[in-house]
C-alpha cells in the first residue's frame, strides 16, 4: 500500500469543514430558505438563485436529507479508514449540486466550492483505487462515471452553441478534458 500524503489530509479536513459548514446550515434553517416575500412576485420575475433556492427548499424533509448526509460524510472525512466510504457517497451528490449551482447560476462562489469538494472527492477515490479493487467494481464505477461524462458532453454542446450563454466556458472546458482523462484512465487499467 502507498503511503498516505500529508496533502491528503489536509484537503480531508478542508473538506469537512465545508460539508459541515453546509449541511449544519440546512438542518438548521438557514440555507435554501426563501422570504416569504418571494411568494408574492411572479414566477417570471424571479432570478435562477431564487427559483432554485424556493423550489428545493419546499420540501424540508429533502433539505434535512442533505444535511445529514453532508454532516455525516464530513464526520467520514475526518479520518482516514473512513474517508473512502465518505468520497463514495459525497461524489454524486457534489455533481448533482455543482450542475445545479451552474445552470441556476446560484453563485460563482458556491460554484468554485463544490467543484474543490468534488476534485478532493475524487483525488481520495483515486489515491485509494485499490481498496476498491476495481477488478470487481469496475462495471459498478463505469455505472457512475458515464452519466457524469455525459452530463459533461452535454453541457459542452450546449456552451458549443451558445458561446455568449455563460463566460467561463474555459473552466467547463478544463472539466471536460479532466473527466475526459478519468474515463481514459479507467479503461486503461
Amino acid at each position: 500500500m502507498k503511503p498516505y500524503p500529508k496533502y491528503l489530509d489536509w484537503l480531508r479536513y478542508i473538506c469537512a469543514v465545508l460539508l459541515c459548514f453546509y449541511g449544519v446550515s440546512k438542518l438548521t434553517g438557514h440555507q435554501l430558505v426563501v422570504p416569504s416575500w418571494v411568494a408574492q412576485k411572479p414566477i417570471g420575475s424571479l432570478d435562477g438563485y431564487t427559483l432554485t433556492w424556493y423550489y428545493f427548499g419546499y420540501s424540508h424533509t429533502y433539505k434535512y436529507i442533505l444535511g445529514a448526509t453532508q454532516v455525516t460524510c464530513a464526520a467520514l472525512l475526518l479520518f482516514r479508514k473512513s474517508a473512502l466510504i465518505a468520497a463514495v457517497m459525497m461524489v454524486p451528490m457534489m455533481v448533482n449540486i455543482m450542475l445545479i449551482n451552474f445552470f441556476y447560476t446560484i453563485a460563482p462562489g458556491a460554484e468554485r466550492t463544490a467543484a474543490f469538494i468534488l476534485g478532493c472527492m475524487l483525488l481520495l477515490l483515486w489515491h485509494q483505487r485499490e481498496a476498491l479493487n476495481c477488478t470487481e467494481l469496475y462495471p459498478y464505477f463505469l455505472i457512475f462515471l458515464w452519466p457524469c461524462y455525459c452530463k459533461l458532453v452535454v453541457i459542452k454542446l450546449y456552451f458549443f452553441a451558445n458561446p455568449k450563454a455563460y463566460n467561463a466556458d474555459r473552466v467547463f472546458s478544463d472539466n471536460f478534458i479532466f473527466a475526459h482523462l478519468l474515463i481514459h484512465m479507467s479503461f486503461n487499467k
